[in-house]
């Protein structure tokens, strides 16, 4: 996990979506898709997820980039099989067709086998349809689909 994002707690957050959160992670829905603005918090969130299930990898895209174009067939299998991952910033993924039929591959593994899923995007899920599959869209709806809105940290001054 990225160290800008290792301090959060679900705590910080509003219990009603805490609530949410944790229904979502006892719970049969495979992914939870976390889509809003720069800025509002959709990273923080899926690393206090992490910390609260005491387990996780967290998949930038610069990582996950990386493993896919070097073949790491380790980090993949790994990808497809842990019990959860986040996905952080899915939209901002170069696609060459290698990366783009791998990350398809990843994520229809886990959907197949209801293993816990985050994906963080500043896209909808149309946009996702567009750039990646309209399946994975589509599956993607099928879990806990939550916008953080639009107020980022930045406007407001917020860094905390």
């Amino acid at each position: 996990m990225p160290e800008r994002y290792a301090a959060w707690r679900l705590t910080d957050y509003d219990p009603r979506i805490v609530a949410k959160l944790t229904a979502w992670a006892a719970g049969d829905l495979w992914s939870l898709f976390l889509a809003g603005s720069p800025g509002t918090r959709k990273s923080s969130v899926a690393a206090a997820i992490c910390y609260a299930a005491g387990a996780g990898y967290f998949a930038t895209p610069e990582k996950s980039i990386a493993m896919i174009r070097e073949f790491c067939d380790w980090w993949i299998a790994q990808a497809k099989t842990c019990p959860l991952i986040v996905f952080d910033d899915l939209g901002s993924y170069r696609a060459t067709p290698h990366v783009h039929d791998t990350l398809l591959s990843i994520l229809a593994n886990r959907y197949d086998n209801f293993r816990k899923t985050i994906v963080t995007s500043n896209a909808s899920l149309k946009d996702i349809a567009h750039w990646l599959d309209p399946r994975l869209a589509d599956r993607l709806r099928e879990g806990l689909v939550l916008e953080s809105g639009t107020v980022s940290r930045r406007a407001t001054g917020n860094e905390e």
